[in-house]
Protein backbone atom coordinates (compact mmCIF):
# COMPACT_ATOMS: atom_id res chain seq x y z
CA UNK A 1 0.00 0.00 0.00
CA UNK A 2 0.97 3.21 -0.81
CA UNK A 3 0.38 5.98 1.76
CA UNK A 4 -0.05 9.05 -0.87
CA UNK A 5 -2.91 11.66 -2.38
CA UNK A 6 -4.03 12.28 -5.55
CA UNK A 7 -6.23 15.71 -6.79
CA UNK A 8 -7.43 15.58 -10.27
CA UNK A 9 -8.21 19.71 -11.20
CA UNK A 10 -10.54 20.43 -14.18
CA UNK A 11 -11.01 23.87 -16.02
CA UNK A 12 -12.29 25.65 -18.98
CA UNK A 13 -9.77 28.03 -20.66
CA UNK A 14 -11.57 28.87 -24.01
CA UNK A 15 -14.50 28.39 -26.43
CA UNK A 16 -14.59 28.55 -29.81
CA UNK A 17 -17.98 27.78 -31.62
CA UNK A 18 -18.40 23.95 -30.95
CA UNK A 19 -14.54 23.56 -29.86
CA UNK A 20 -14.21 24.16 -25.96
CA UNK A 21 -10.31 23.40 -24.94
CA UNK A 22 -10.37 22.02 -21.59
CA UNK A 23 -7.22 22.12 -19.14
CA UNK A 24 -7.01 18.96 -16.51
CA UNK A 25 -4.16 18.85 -14.01
CA UNK A 26 -3.24 15.32 -12.16
CA UNK A 27 -1.03 14.98 -9.68
CA UNK A 28 0.06 12.26 -7.31
CA UNK A 29 2.23 12.90 -4.21
CA UNK A 30 3.67 10.18 -1.56
CA UNK A 31 3.80 10.51 1.78
CA UNK A 32 6.36 7.77 3.31
CA UNK A 33 8.71 6.26 1.21
CA UNK A 34 9.44 6.08 -1.47
CA UNK A 35 8.78 10.16 -1.80
CA UNK A 36 7.48 10.32 -5.33
CA UNK A 37 5.70 13.21 -6.82
CA UNK A 38 3.79 12.58 -10.56
CA UNK A 39 2.37 15.67 -12.19
CA UNK A 40 0.38 15.46 -15.61
CA UNK A 41 -1.40 18.63 -17.27
CA UNK A 42 -3.35 17.27 -20.47
CA UNK A 43 -4.94 20.41 -22.64
CA UNK A 44 -7.90 19.21 -24.61
CA UNK A 45 -9.62 20.55 -27.38
CA UNK A 46 -13.74 18.94 -27.18
CA UNK A 47 -15.77 19.29 -29.99
CA UNK A 48 -19.24 19.70 -28.14
CA UNK A 49 -21.48 19.09 -31.44
CA UNK A 50 -19.69 15.50 -32.02
CA UNK A 51 -18.81 14.87 -28.45
CA UNK A 52 -15.17 13.90 -29.31
CA UNK A 53 -11.99 15.00 -28.17
CA UNK A 54 -10.26 16.71 -31.58
CA UNK A 55 -6.74 17.02 -30.04
CA UNK A 56 -5.32 16.53 -26.62
CA UNK A 57 -1.53 17.87 -25.19
CA UNK A 58 0.28 16.10 -22.39
CA UNK A 59 3.20 17.24 -20.21
CA UNK A 60 4.07 16.59 -16.87
CA UNK A 61 7.36 14.31 -15.03
CA UNK A 62 7.92 12.13 -12.26
CA UNK A 63 10.63 13.15 -9.41
CA UNK A 64 11.11 10.38 -6.81
CA UNK A 65 12.90 11.27 -3.58
CA UNK A 66 13.56 15.03 -5.48
CA UNK A 67 15.29 13.47 -8.37
CA UNK A 68 13.37 13.58 -11.76
CA UNK A 69 13.33 9.85 -13.08
CA UNK A 70 11.32 10.60 -16.56
CA UNK A 71 9.24 13.10 -18.56
CA UNK A 72 6.14 12.78 -20.81
CA UNK A 73 5.43 15.33 -23.44
CA UNK A 74 2.90 14.30 -26.46
CA UNK A 75 0.89 15.87 -28.55
CA UNK A 76 -2.25 13.63 -30.23
CA UNK A 77 -4.84 15.06 -33.03
CA UNK A 78 -7.96 12.57 -33.51
CA UNK A 79 -10.24 12.67 -36.61
CA UNK A 80 -13.86 11.30 -36.61
CA UNK A 81 -14.58 7.98 -37.50
CA UNK A 82 -17.11 7.80 -41.04
CA UNK A 83 -19.90 6.85 -38.50
CA UNK A 84 -19.61 10.14 -36.49
CA UNK A 85 -19.26 12.34 -39.53
CA UNK A 86 -22.27 10.72 -41.18
CA UNK A 87 -24.25 11.54 -37.65
CA UNK A 88 -23.16 14.88 -37.85
CA UNK A 89 -24.52 15.33 -41.38
CA UNK A 90 -27.87 13.85 -40.38
CA UNK A 91 -28.14 16.15 -37.51
CA UNK A 92 -27.46 19.25 -39.48
CA UNK A 93 -29.20 18.41 -42.72
CA UNK A 94 -26.46 19.09 -44.51
CA UNK A 95 -24.77 17.04 -47.60
CA UNK A 96 -21.60 18.59 -47.29
CA UNK A 97 -20.06 16.58 -43.99
CA UNK A 98 -16.28 17.26 -45.64
CA UNK A 99 -17.29 21.43 -45.01
CA UNK A 100 -18.88 20.41 -41.45
CA UNK A 101 -15.81 18.78 -40.72
CA UNK A 102 -13.24 21.81 -41.66
CA UNK A 103 -15.06 24.34 -39.98
CA UNK A 104 -14.24 22.58 -36.73
CA UNK A 105 -10.80 21.97 -37.01
CA UNK A 106 -8.79 23.86 -34.70
CA UNK A 107 -6.12 26.01 -36.56
CA UNK A 108 -2.73 24.45 -36.00
CA UNK A 109 -0.71 26.23 -38.89
CA UNK A 110 3.17 26.20 -38.45
CA UNK A 111 4.19 29.77 -38.19
CA UNK A 112 5.95 31.22 -41.45
CA UNK A 113 9.18 32.03 -39.52
CA UNK A 114 8.88 28.56 -38.51
CA UNK A 115 8.28 27.00 -41.34
CA UNK A 116 11.33 28.49 -43.39
CA UNK A 117 14.08 27.61 -41.18
CA UNK A 118 12.85 24.00 -41.31
CA UNK A 119 12.37 24.39 -45.14
CA UNK A 120 16.06 26.40 -44.89
CA UNK A 121 17.62 22.78 -43.30
CA UNK A 122 16.21 20.50 -45.68
CA UNK A 123 17.70 22.39 -48.33
CA UNK A 124 20.83 20.24 -49.70
CA UNK A 125 22.38 23.41 -51.04
CA UNK A 126 22.05 25.33 -47.67
CA UNK A 127 25.86 26.03 -46.66
CA UNK A 128 27.66 25.40 -43.22
CA UNK A 129 27.38 28.36 -41.58
CA UNK A 130 23.09 29.10 -42.48
CA UNK A 131 22.62 25.69 -40.84
CA UNK A 132 24.48 26.46 -37.86
CA UNK A 133 22.81 29.80 -37.49
CA UNK A 134 18.91 28.23 -38.21
CA UNK A 135 19.75 25.79 -35.47
CA UNK A 136 21.06 28.13 -33.10
CA UNK A 137 17.73 29.70 -34.07
CA UNK A 138 15.71 26.95 -33.02
CA UNK A 139 17.32 26.36 -30.24
CA UNK A 140 16.92 30.37 -28.77
CA UNK A 141 13.77 30.81 -29.61
CA UNK A 142 10.63 29.41 -27.32
CA UNK A 143 8.25 27.97 -30.24
CA UNK A 144 4.69 26.25 -29.41
CA UNK A 145 5.50 22.63 -28.10
CA UNK A 146 2.71 21.58 -30.59
CA UNK A 147 5.02 21.88 -33.30
CA UNK A 148 8.04 19.77 -31.23
CA UNK A 149 8.04 16.56 -33.39
CA UNK A 150 8.75 18.42 -36.59
CA UNK A 151 11.40 20.43 -35.14
CA UNK A 152 13.17 17.66 -33.55
CA UNK A 153 13.04 15.67 -36.87
CA UNK A 154 14.73 18.38 -38.67
CA UNK A 155 17.22 19.26 -36.09
CA UNK A 156 17.82 15.31 -35.70
CA UNK A 157 18.22 15.16 -39.44
CA UNK A 158 21.64 17.58 -39.26
CA UNK A 159 23.20 14.83 -36.97
CA UNK A 160 24.09 13.11 -40.71
CA UNK A 161 26.26 16.10 -41.93
CA UNK A 162 29.85 16.06 -42.08
CA UNK A 163 30.38 19.52 -41.08
CA UNK A 164 31.26 19.34 -36.97
CA UNK A 165 29.78 22.92 -36.24
CA UNK A 166 26.61 21.47 -37.78
CA UNK A 167 26.55 19.00 -36.00
CA UNK A 168 27.28 20.68 -32.65
CA UNK A 169 24.95 23.19 -32.72
CA UNK A 170 22.10 20.64 -33.94
CA UNK A 171 23.30 18.38 -30.53
CA UNK A 172 22.72 21.44 -28.43
CA UNK A 173 19.56 22.25 -29.85
CA UNK A 174 18.35 18.55 -29.34
CA UNK A 175 19.66 19.34 -25.96
CA UNK A 176 17.06 22.60 -25.65
CA UNK A 177 14.45 21.31 -26.89
CA UNK A 178 14.61 18.22 -24.42
CA UNK A 179 14.60 15.42 -27.89
CA UNK A 180 14.67 12.31 -25.64
CA UNK A 181 14.09 9.91 -27.79
CA UNK A 182 17.19 10.88 -30.12
CA UNK A 183 18.96 9.16 -27.09
CA UNK A 184 19.81 5.96 -29.71
CA UNK A 185 20.80 8.43 -32.67
CA UNK A 186 23.25 10.14 -30.30
CA UNK A 187 24.96 7.76 -28.83
CA UNK A 188 27.24 6.48 -31.56
CA UNK A 189 28.40 10.07 -31.56
CA UNK A 190 30.41 9.80 -28.22
CA UNK A 191 32.85 8.02 -30.80
CA UNK A 192 33.42 10.87 -33.07
CA UNK A 193 36.50 12.78 -33.93
CA UNK A 194 35.78 16.02 -32.78
CA UNK A 195 36.24 16.50 -29.00
CA UNK A 196 33.30 19.70 -28.85
CA UNK A 197 31.08 17.15 -30.34
CA UNK A 198 31.78 14.45 -27.72
CA UNK A 199 31.10 17.07 -25.15
CA UNK A 200 27.80 18.21 -26.38
CA UNK A 201 26.61 14.72 -26.69
CA UNK A 202 27.24 13.93 -23.42
CA UNK A 203 25.78 17.25 -22.31
CA UNK A 204 22.79 16.07 -24.04
CA UNK A 205 22.86 12.54 -22.68
CA UNK A 206 23.41 13.83 -18.87
CA UNK A 207 20.25 16.24 -19.81
CA UNK A 208 17.90 13.47 -21.35
CA UNK A 209 18.66 11.56 -18.30
CA UNK A 210 18.42 7.80 -20.01
CA UNK A 211 19.78 5.15 -17.85
CA UNK A 212 20.72 3.33 -21.37
CA UNK A 213 23.32 5.26 -22.38
CA UNK A 214 25.12 5.48 -19.18
CA UNK A 215 27.19 1.80 -20.52
CA UNK A 216 28.40 3.77 -23.61
CA UNK A 217 29.20 7.14 -21.58
CA UNK A 218 31.12 4.54 -19.40
CA UNK A 219 33.46 3.43 -22.45
CA UNK A 220 33.88 6.99 -23.28
CA UNK A 221 36.08 7.59 -20.04
CA UNK A 222 38.75 7.07 -22.47
CA UNK A 223 38.57 10.56 -23.09
CA UNK A 224 40.14 12.21 -20.25
CA UNK A 225 39.15 15.72 -21.56
CA UNK A 226 35.25 14.33 -21.18
CA UNK A 227 35.32 12.86 -17.42
CA UNK A 228 34.32 15.44 -15.37
CA UNK A 229 31.38 15.85 -17.62
CA UNK A 230 30.54 12.15 -18.01
CA UNK A 231 30.55 12.09 -13.73
CA UNK A 232 28.06 15.12 -13.97
CA UNK A 233 26.17 13.08 -16.36
CA UNK A 234 26.00 10.20 -14.44
CA UNK A 235 24.55 11.75 -11.68
CA UNK A 236 22.02 13.56 -13.48
CA UNK A 237 20.99 10.07 -15.35
CA UNK A 238 20.54 8.65 -11.64
CA UNK A 239 18.86 5.29 -10.29
CA UNK A 240 18.49 3.76 -13.95
CA UNK A 241 22.19 4.23 -14.70
CA UNK A 242 23.61 2.52 -12.02
CA UNK A 243 25.02 -0.48 -14.47
CA UNK A 244 27.22 1.96 -15.96
CA UNK A 245 28.63 3.21 -13.62
CA UNK A 246 29.28 -0.16 -11.76
CA UNK A 247 31.45 -0.79 -15.03
CA UNK A 248 33.51 2.10 -13.92
CA UNK A 249 34.42 0.06 -10.97
CA UNK A 250 36.42 -2.52 -13.33
CA UNK A 251 37.99 0.48 -15.13
CA UNK A 252 41.95 0.41 -15.85
CA UNK A 253 42.36 4.07 -13.90
CA UNK A 254 42.48 4.09 -10.63
CA UNK A 255 40.87 7.34 -10.51
CA UNK A 256 37.93 6.34 -12.66
CA UNK A 257 37.21 3.13 -9.77
CA UNK A 258 37.44 6.22 -7.18
CA UNK A 259 34.81 8.29 -9.28
CA UNK A 260 32.24 4.94 -9.45
CA UNK A 261 32.58 4.61 -5.80
CA UNK A 262 31.73 8.12 -5.22
CA UNK A 263 28.90 8.31 -7.26
CA UNK A 264 27.05 5.04 -6.45
CA UNK A 265 27.01 6.77 -2.85
CA UNK A 266 24.22 8.91 -4.44
CA UNK A 267 22.65 5.91 -6.39
CA UNK A 268 23.80 2.79 -5.66
CA UNK A 269 21.48 -0.09 -4.85
CA UNK A 270 22.42 -3.57 -3.38
CA UNK A 271 23.23 -4.28 -7.55
CA UNK A 272 26.82 -2.69 -6.97
CA UNK A 273 27.17 -4.70 -3.56
CA UNK A 274 29.33 -7.19 -5.03
CA UNK A 275 31.13 -5.23 -7.61
CA UNK A 276 32.05 -3.01 -4.51
CA UNK A 277 33.01 -5.85 -2.47
CA UNK A 278 35.16 -6.88 -4.73
CA UNK A 279 36.94 -3.71 -5.16
CA UNK A 280 37.54 -3.12 -1.49
CA UNK A 281 39.13 -6.43 -1.22
CA UNK A 282 42.27 -4.85 -2.92
CA UNK A 283 44.46 -2.33 -1.48
CA UNK A 284 45.17 1.19 -2.90
CA UNK A 285 43.15 4.01 -2.63
CA UNK A 286 40.58 2.84 -4.78
CA UNK A 287 39.68 -0.08 -2.12
CA UNK A 288 39.42 2.47 0.36
CA UNK A 289 37.06 4.01 -0.95
CA UNK A 290 34.94 1.09 -1.96
CA UNK A 291 35.02 0.36 1.60
CA UNK A 292 33.24 3.90 2.22
CA UNK A 293 31.44 3.60 -0.09
CA UNK A 294 30.21 0.04 1.15
CA UNK A 295 29.55 1.52 4.13
CA UNK A 296 27.42 4.74 3.68
CA UNK A 297 25.13 2.14 1.60
CA UNK A 298 24.82 -0.24 4.37
CA UNK A 299 26.75 -3.26 2.90
CA UNK A 300 29.41 -5.22 4.69
CA UNK A 301 32.53 -7.04 2.97
CA UNK A 302 30.70 -10.44 3.03
CA UNK A 303 26.63 -10.55 2.51
CA UNK A 304 25.09 -7.12 2.75
CA UNK A 305 23.86 -6.14 5.53
CA UNK A 306 20.86 -3.96 6.77
CA UNK A 307 21.00 -3.32 2.54
CA UNK A 308 19.18 -0.07 1.17
CA UNK A 309 16.27 -1.00 -0.73
CA UNK A 310 16.64 -1.39 -4.46
CA UNK A 311 15.50 1.62 -6.25
CA UNK A 312 13.67 -0.49 -8.92
CA UNK A 313 11.98 -2.50 -5.94
CA UNK A 314 10.65 0.25 -4.55
CA UNK A 315 9.83 2.68 -7.68
CA UNK A 316 6.12 2.62 -7.94
CA UNK A 317 6.34 3.51 -11.56
CA UNK A 318 8.41 1.00 -14.08
CA UNK A 319 12.13 3.19 -14.96
CA UNK A 320 11.80 3.81 -18.75
CA UNK A 321 12.91 6.07 -21.34
CA UNK A 322 11.84 9.80 -20.99
CA UNK A 323 9.38 10.35 -23.74
CA UNK A 324 9.88 12.56 -26.32
CA UNK A 325 7.82 13.30 -29.46
CA UNK A 326 10.25 12.50 -32.83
Amino acid sequence: TVDATQTDALKITDTQGDIVSIERECILVSHAQPKFDHRVTWKYKFDTKKAVVVEAEADGELKIDGKQISTIELSLKFKPSNDEVVASKNASGSSNSSGSAAASKPNVTMPADLKATLEKLADEKTTQSDRVEQLMLLAERQWDSKFRKSVVDGISEQLGQKEDPVIHAALKALTKWDAATCVEQVVPLLKHKSSQVRDAVVEYLGAMQDGSASPALCDALEHVDLRDAIYKAMLSIGPTGELGVIKMLSHPDESVRIQGCLILEELGSKKCAESLQKLASKSGNDGLQAKKTLAKLGFGMGATQNPQKDTEEVNPFEAKKKPGSR
